[in-house]
C-alpha cells in the first residue's frame, strides 16, 4: 500500500507521528485510515522482543513504500534509575541492535547524527520510575562513544528522552549542564482527546524545561487506549526553528529491502 501523502504545513502546525508496539505493516491501514494521511515519523522500540521490537524483515517495506520514518526508541523501562554500569551495558545492546537491524554503511548513506529516545515512565502508575543520574550518564555517554566506535566514527548515537510531563525527577537531572540531552518527547494527554489538537506550548512543554537548552520536538497526546486505537497520537513542535534539518533528518528511513 503507497498512499498519497498529505503533509502538515510546517510553519503553520504541527506534524503527525505515531508510535506503537504492534509491527507497522499490521497497522498502517488503521493509522490512515483514523489521519486520511500518513504519519512522518513511526516511533517503534529496540533492545526488547518481538512483536514489541522492531522488525526489520516486516516493517521495513511498509515504512519506506510510504515514506515514513523509523522513530527508534530504547526501551530499557525498568533499568533507568540504576546504575552507570547499568547504564553502559543498556547502551552498547541499543547500539547493536540498531547496527544489526541496519549496517552501517546504511547509516551512513543517511546521514553522521541519529536520534535514539530512552523510555522513561516516571510518574506513570506501575512504571520503576524515573532516571537517575548515574544511569543516565552511562547511558548517554557510551551510546555517542560507543556508536563512534563500532562505526570508526562514521556514525553518532545521540540521547534523546520520552518522559512524563509531570517527571521533574528526571528533568532536573537532564537540566545540568553538563548532562547530554539532544531533545525530549513529552506525554501529556488531554482527559478528552481531541484527533488532532492545536500545540499549547505551556501544556505541553515542561515548565523546568522551558528555559532550558533542551529542545521539546515532540508531544504525545493521545494513547492508543483513549482512542480505541492500537496506536498512540503523537504531534511535533511547530514553533522548532530548522525542524527538517535538526529532528527529521536525524530518523532513518528503512530501506525497501533487507540490507545485509
Amino acid at each position: 500500500m503507497n498512499k498519497k501523502m498529505i503533509k502538515s504545513n510546517s510553519n503553520k502546525e504541527p506534524f503527525k507521528i505515531v508510535d506503537s508496539s504492534q509491527p507497522a505493516n499490521d497497522l498502517i491501514d488503521k493509522v490512515y485510515s483514523y489521519y486520511n494521511e500518513m504519519p512522518i515519523a513511526w516511533g517503534r522500540y529496540f533492545t526488547t522482543g518481538y512483536p514489541v521490537e522492531y522488525s526489520h524483515n516486516l516493517e521495513n517495506n511498509t515504512l519506506h513504500e510510504n515514506n515514513i520514518k523509523l522513530l527508534p526508541i530504547a526501551r530499557h523501562t525498568n533499568h533507568v534509575g540504576g546504575s552507570y554500569s547499568q547504564g553502559v551495558t543498556d547502551a552498547k545492546q541499543g547500539v547493536n541492535d540498531l547496527f544489526s537491524t541496519f549496517t552501517v554503511n546504511y547509516w551512513k548513506s543517511q546521514g553522521s547524527e541519529f536520534f535514539f529516545f530512552l523510555d522513561v515512565e516516571g510518574n506513570v502508575s506501575g512504571s520503576n520510575g524515573s532516571i537517575s543520574e548515574e544511569y543516565y550518564r552511562g547511558w548517554s555517554e557510551t551510546l555517542i562513544s560507543y556508536s563512534k566506535e563500532k562505526s570508526e566514527n562514521s556514525v553518532t548515537i545521540l540521547p534523546c528522552v520520552y518522559a512524563n510531563y509531570h517527571d521533574n525527577t528526571t528533568f532536573s537531572i537532564l537540566i545540568k549542564g553538563e548532562i547530554t540531552c539532544y531533545g525530549l518527547w513529552i506525554a501529556r494527554y488531554h482527559s478528552s482527546p481531541e484527533k488532532w489538537p492545536s500545540w499549547n506550548e505551556n501544556f505541553a512543554v515542561p515548565k523546568l524545561i522551558q528555559n532550558s537548552s533542551i529542545p521539546v520536538f515532540l508531544r504525545q497526546y493521545a494513547s492508543g487506549e483513549q482512542v480505541n486505537e492500537e496506536f498512540d497520537l503523537d504531534q511535533t513542535n511547530p514553533n522548532i526553528i530548522g525542524f527538517k534539518e535538526r529532528f527529521l533528518n536525524k530518523l532513518i528511513l528503512p530501506p525497501s529491502s533487507n540490507i545485509s
